[in-house]
């Protein structure tokens, strides 16, 4: 295969040489692309292969050219063996560079002289483009600068729909006119039928009480008023809610007297005193203290008969804040006779009655 592509080559080259000596002998004028001086280009510079075979009466295009020096596909050859590896070859001299060029060319100057040497001449400046008034002129209208400005309003529009008018704002009231006599009354009109009953509407729903606080306290000893002519607060000693019919939220006893308000509220503080003399008559003052200190406007003084039992009883409404404590403060001055007492149960017949406390106290929030 590569025998026939050598005799190939070998064939075309001499069919060149005598293409080109014919050429030049026959001296065909006009042979396109060739000039006028092909057969001394030829001779001297010599004409491409294109453009010899145009001179032979081809045409067409040089891909027309190319595709005519296909040969036919020929068979496949001996597949040869693997050449051996050549000696890489020595590095080539670095080109020149272009600034190098130009200066080998005969040019002087620095590299900005030969950038500046490239650089293409300004462009001449356009004409200048037409006014939009000359525009309107160039499509055939006349007039003035104003008449072409004219031209360009639109035509009026179509008269809107005409607004509503709303009542202004309401002035301020005038000051009240004198009141007028009265009329006589008219005459009363007949009472009408009773209008049919309307269905009952639906429940709503139950509302959620407020949280109340409360207390229940008792005492069973006898409190004595020894040493005489002293102050002492009223004591309980059943203050544990849920023993022996104690109850409280919200409410204690602390130190055996301090009845203690956990949260801020209204209260309503009740006691029952039962106060004993054993002797001759006695007079007791009892009063409520807060926080130590007596409450003005709280005292009252009970009157005892000789040998004989009182009960007192009253309550106070207080404004509390949380953490402040009350007492029942008593006074019985010389007399050491006077006791609150407290009686035991006692039994008539298959029945008990309860004990009496020498005092009991409850406390509720009002709000």
């Amino acid at each position: 295969m590569k025998q026939k592509r050598t005799r190939l080559v070998l064939i075309t080259s001499a069919l060149l040489s005598a293409v080109l000596l014919t050429s030049c002998n026959s001296q065909t004028p006009e042979v396109s692309p060739t000039s006028t001086d092909s057969c001394e280009r030829a001779v001297t510079a010599g004409l491409s292969a294109y453009e010899l075979w145009i001179t032979q009466g081809n045409t067409g295009s040089l891909q027309d050219f190319f595709d005519s020096l296909v040969g036919e596909k020929g068979e496949d050859g001996y597949v040869g063996a693997d050449g051996v590896n050549g000696e890489p070859g020595a590095p080539g001299k670095p080109g020149a560079s272009a600034y190098q060029l130009w200066l080998d060319a005969g040019n002087s100057g620095t590299p900005e002289d030969f950038l500046n040497s490239i650089a293409g001449a300004d462009g001449l400046d356009g004409l200048n483009g037409l006014s939009a008034y000359q525009l309107w002129l160039s499509l055939g209208n006349s007039g003035t600068t104003q008449d072409f400005l004219d031209s360009l309003v639109g035509a009026t529009g179509q008269q809107g729909i005409p607004g509503v008018c709303t009542a202004g704002d309401v002035g301020p009231q005038g000051p009240a006119g004198p009141v007028g006599p009265s009329g006589s009354p008219g005459p009363t009109g007949a009472t009408g039928p009773q209008g049919i009953q309307g269905i009952q509407g639906i429940q709503g729903p139950i509302g959620v009480s407020p949280v109340l606080y409360y207390g229940s306290f008792y005492d069973t000893t006898d409190q004595a008023n020894n040493p005489v002519n002293t102050v002492r607060a009223m004591r309980l000693n059943n203050v544990t809610p849920g023993v022996d019919g104690v109850i409280g939220d919200g409410v204690s006893v602390v130190n055996g007297s301090r009845i203690t308000i956990a949260h801020t509220g209204v209260y309503n503080l009740q006691f029952s005193a039962q106060l004993y003399n054993g002797s001759g008559a006695a007079t007791v003052d009892i009063w409520l203290a807060k926080n130590g200190q007596p409450v003005a406007q709280t005292n009252t003084q009970e009157y005892i008969p000789a040998n004989n039992r009182v009960v007192a009883a009253w309550n106070f409404v207080v404004d509390a804040t949380a953490g402040d404590y009350y007492e029942f403060m008593w006074y019985a001055g010389s007399d050491v006779n006077t006791v609150i007492n407290s009686v035991g149960p006692r039994t008539v017949g298959s029945y008990t009655i309860p004990a009496i406390p020498g005092l009991i106290v409850t406390v509720t929030q009002a709000r």
